[in-house]
């Protein structure tokens, strides 16, 4: 019954993610079809002169989500998922209006940058999807990402294309202008562009008020806004104490008359000391090195209490402790992340952590030996040997006290990494993980080039592919007309949905292995990319319009596939209480990289098509071939992520 409702709580959560996700794709496809005719209306210039403007529209809001991304996906982990949703849609309901209202091009420009910087709900939704996921649903919530982002991707440019200019519209002209087309003060006269943009706000404010009421939030650790933007980590920490830090000192302070020392690490788990958290971590890094030997050297004093009738001796404490910091650092050295750039995340244990481990371990110990000789009979105290001096019983607790509460959030970080070796987690306060972090770590580094790759390669494709089916057939061009190129675009972009419900199925049919599904479907792709410029080649119009349906639907599979595996490549490359940073800065790279795809690739076609002399393979094949390097360049790079990715 219980997995029932889990079941049906996480549907519920999908579809409400569902209109968020179309929302956003809706706003960024949603004005593909009219960019050329709005600029030329704005400039009074005729549209053929407008291709370079409409790219730098484009190209503006790419760049507005490269800005943001990384604090979009900062500020999620800080605040909580559901506010920042909140934010997004609602400044995107506004700047909507505002970009449909634009009396001339620079005002349109900054409307449009700052929708892209608004436009952060969509690695938002990831990390609210990548929280509500399990190893039996991750297939499918990911998937949805591609499933609803195609499905604004079909009804954004067919509704923008649609609602343009409304006076000129056979069915929507004599409706709204009952007085004639000849007036000027009309509104939608004025602003041809205004009526898509008041659906496109209108759907996003009932989707706010959707959210509001049912998403529930789902971050781990959502503290207040103000204080998690405006005041760094360690401010917080100096204003607000933590609060396991106070029970680790209360604990430790009431353990002092009952003879024994107990560490509370949370409410849940108050039963584990740090000397035992301390060991198990060096344990974890024993079982992922593979030498379980030296579980011989584990100290007989790391137990839950310390009777003072079993202590050992000073030096056999010292010597234990010198025992375990060698085999600490046997492990740091012997393991993969080792000297690349400290702490390797889930994957390893820092060698920081492991001198703690050891240090923690002579600490315990001295404080028992201590105690004990306290104990003794008078005239028969313990002798700690002749280089080894007690010091006092009461700057020894002190000391430990302090040790414990201050490096608690390190022993808490070790126990979150050594999680893929099946420990149980407790989430501490969020980490700061940016830039420099990201690309610090092995895997997750990679993971980001390849999501440049694929999000260069398929930013080129949407703007090539138009811009070939319209070119005249002298140059290698199919000349099809605005329509022809509506339902080409719709048919590949149905393709694209139906493909990506079946990915979850896929995936379970494979056994989770997501690296072969993903070498297929980036060689589709590119086969297919490489494939298509030679539907030129045909004479029929129906027939050059069926092979370019099916090369595009083609290529869409693959496309998809790509995206919904590399979306659980990014989500897992990184610590769970930091997959909304992750996420953040995925996107900031992707949109940088559509950026400066964006604005070369458009010239580069044109020169193509202009050149008649060009040989092959330089003529309007140049581009679909140059489109499959970073392609292939990612097929290379993904060698060497895992085989299967787990939540």
């Amino acid at each position: 019954m219980k997995g029932k409702s889990r079941a049906a709580s996480f549907y519920t959560n999908m579809a409400i993610l569902s209109t968020v996700l179309v929302s956003e794709s809706l706003s960024a496809t949603l004005m593909m079809p009219f960019v050329g005719l709005f600029v030329a209306h704005l400039e009074d210039i005729p549209p053929s002169e407008a291709g370079y403007v409409s790219g730098l529209l484009i190209s503006i809001y790419q760049l507005g989500q490269m800005l943001t991304g990384k604090l979009w996906g900062t500020a999620s982990d800080r605040v909580g998922r559901k506010p920042m949703i909140q934010m997004g849609l609602l400044a995107n309901a506004v700047v909507s209006i505002f970009f449909g209202l634009s009396p001339n091009l620079k005002f349109c420009i900054i409307t449009r940058f700052i929708q892209g910087c608004a436009n952060g709900n969509v690695l938002v939704a990831k990390t609210v999807i990548a929280d509500i996921t399990d190893k039996d649903t991750e297939g499918i919530g990911f998937a949805a990402i591609s499933i609803f982002w195609g499905v604004g991707s079909v009804v954004g440019p067919a509704l923008g294309g649609y609602l343009y200019n409304p006076s000129h519209h056979p069915v929507l002209g004599p409706r709204l202008f009952t007085g004639g087309m000849e007036d000027n003060d009309n509104i939608f006269v004025l602003h041809p562009a205004l009526l898509p943009c008041v659906v496109i706000s209108t759907f996003s404010a009932i989707t706010l008020l959707v959210i509001s009421h049912v998403l529930p939030e789902t971050s781990r650790h959502p503290v207040d806004p103000f204080m998690s933007l405006f005041m760094s980590a360690r401010h917080r920490e100096r204003r607000m104490p933590d609060l396991a830090k106070q029970r680790s000192m209360a604990a430790a302070s009431r353990s002092n008359d009952a003879e024994q020392i107990a560490v509370i690490e949370d409410e849940d788990d108050d039963e584990n000391d740090v000397a035992e958290d301390a060991w198990q971590n060096v344990a974890a890094a024993d079982n992922f090195s593979g030498h379980p030997s030296s579980a011989l050297l584990r100290p007989p004093l790391l137990k839950k209490t310390f009777p003072c009738t079993n202590a050992p001796s000073a030096p056999e404490i010292l010597n234990q402790a010198a025992a375990l910091t060698s085999r600490a650092k046997d492990f740091v050295s012997q393991s993969p992340g080792a000297g690349r750039g400290g702490s390797t995340g889930r994957y390893g244990l820092s060698e920081r952590l492991t001198s703690r481990a050891a240090s923690y371990s002579s600490s315990v110990g001295l404080l028992q030996s201590a105690r004990c000789g306290e104990s003794d009979a008078p005239g028969q105290q313990r002798h700690l040997g002749e280089d080894v001096a007690s010091p006092p019983l009461h700057r020894l607790e002190t000391q430990f006290k302090e040790k414990i509460c201050s490096d608690m959030p390190l022993l808490c970080q070790s126990r979150e990494g050594a999680s893929d070796s099946g420990f149980t987690t407790r989430a501490s306060e969020p980490k700061a993980f940016g830039y420099r972090e990201a690309l610090a770590l092995p895997t997750s580094r990679n993971v980001m080039i390849i999501y440049m790759c694929i999000a260069s390669t398929e930013s080129a494709l949407l703007e090539v592919i138009p811009l070939w089916a319209i070119a005249e057939r002298e140059k290698g061009g199919l000349g099809f007309s605005s329509s022809d190129i509506g339902a080409l675009l719709c048919i590949s972009s149905i393709v694209y949905v139906a493909v990506s419900l079946a990915f979850s199925r896929i995936l379970k049919c494979l056994g989770g292995a997501t690296r072969p599904l993903w070498d297929f479907s980036v060689l589709l792709w590119c086969t297919t990319s490489i494939l298509t410029p030679c539907c030129a080649y045909l004479t029929d119009k129906s027939t050059i319009f069926y092979a370019a349906a099916v090369a595009t639907s083609t290529r869409e599979i693959g496309l998809s596939w790509c995206y919904s595996i590399m979306f659980m490549y990014v989500v897992r490359s990184a610590p769970d209480e930091c997959a909304g940073s992750i996420n953040g800065i995925a996107q900031s790279i992707a949109s940088f990289s559509r950026m400066l795809t964006m604005s070369v690739i458009p010239p580069i076609f044109a020169w193509s098509l202009n050149g008649v002399t060009h040989p092959f393979p330089f003529n309007y094949h140049f581009v679909f071939w140059l489109t499959c390097v970073p392609l292939l360049l990612s097929f290379v790079l993904s060698s060497i992520l895992p085989v299967r990715v787990s939540g």
